[in-house]
């Protein structure tokens, strides 16, 4: 219980500081005409379009648990369901502090950074443009579709900055502390020992690297020398498949993603993701 506990405060103690500056972001965008130009000015190209979209997390050092409260953000301001659903899945990984951690935790592996990256983009891009293809109703909750609405500007400004971030922010927070305790709890039946059984099989040590990744849901920010610890245990392919799934979907994301999508579309994002990392792992694997 001791150490279900220390795990469960590590989680929320890490992911926490991301969420409050991601909430900050969020209402800044929400409350103000920042990204207004931006957005307006984004290619009419739909590929090209969702491209621009998924960088938007080159210049915003968050987590994947600040970027719900700012994906939810985006699309009130106008980004469609497959634009801010390619944003949320690519922005965790298209990071500077993700990209830093990532170069000097695989030093002796060159070709992992760029294989990071430019898979978690295409794994981003693939699933945004299968979400694109379902109205809208299909995809986002109807409470969540109904605060997409624009408000007139006289009740804009009557709301505060305050009262409106503490209300994001709490809706957030107990998704997040959901999410880490069952994290928390399911990751002890994960034994480093057991999974080190599986190394002959690099087809089975994806899926099992692929499942701690959800299990663990640690910060994209510092997962790559979470991952450097197995890489005596499975191959580097095994390895790539946690970079890239991880960041996506993990249970603490997918709890706090509860109040935007639909089921059904949280378990096609959670099941596309793994297929596509699964697949560049195994390619990966069998290559090297």
């Amino acid at each position: 219980m001791d150490d279900i506990i220390t795990v469960f405060i590590s989680i929320l103690v890490e992911a926490t500081p991301f969420l409050i500056l991601g909430t900050l972001i969020a209402i800044i965008v929400q409350r103000y005409n920042i990204f207004d130009w931006l957005i307006a000015r984004l290619p009419s190209n739909k590929f090209i379009r969702r491209i621009s979209v998924s960088l938007f997390g080159v210049a915003l050092p968050v987590c994947e648990c600040g970027n719900v409260p700012l994906a939810r953000s985006l699309m009130r301001k106008g980004l469609t369901t497959a634009e801010a659903t390619t944003f949320l899945l690519a922005a965790p990984i298209l990071n500077p502090i993700t990209f830093i951690t990532t170069k000097e935790a695989f030093r002796g592996v060159p070709w992992m950074l760029p294989a990071r990256m430019l898979g978690g983009l295409a794994v981003a891009l693939i699933v945004g443009h299968f979400m694109g293809i379902y109205k809208q109703n299909k995809v986002l909750r109807k409470d969540f579709i109904a605060t997409c609405k624009p408000r007139k500007i006289h009740e804009h400004n009557k709301s505060k900055f305050s009262l409106q971030f503490a209300e994001e922010f709490w809706s957030m927070f107990k998704l997040l502390a959901l999410g880490s305790a069952i994290a928390s709890l399911t990751q002890f039946v994960l034994n480093q020992n057991i999974l080190s059984n599986v190394t002959s099989n690099y087809v089975l040590g994806v899926f099992i690297m692929l499942l701690l990744g959800f299990v663990i849901s640690i910060c994209s920010n510092v997962d790559a020398f979470f991952a450097l610890g197995y890489a005596g245990t499975f191959r580097y392919g095994a390895l790539l498949t946690f970079l890239i799934a991880g960041p996506m979907v993990d249970i603490k994301t997918l709890a706090m993603l509860k109040n935007t999508y639909t089921k059904k579309a949280l378990y096609q994002i959670t099941f596309s993701v793994a297929f596509l990392a699964c697949a560049i792992g195994i390619g990966f694997s069998y290559v090297g």
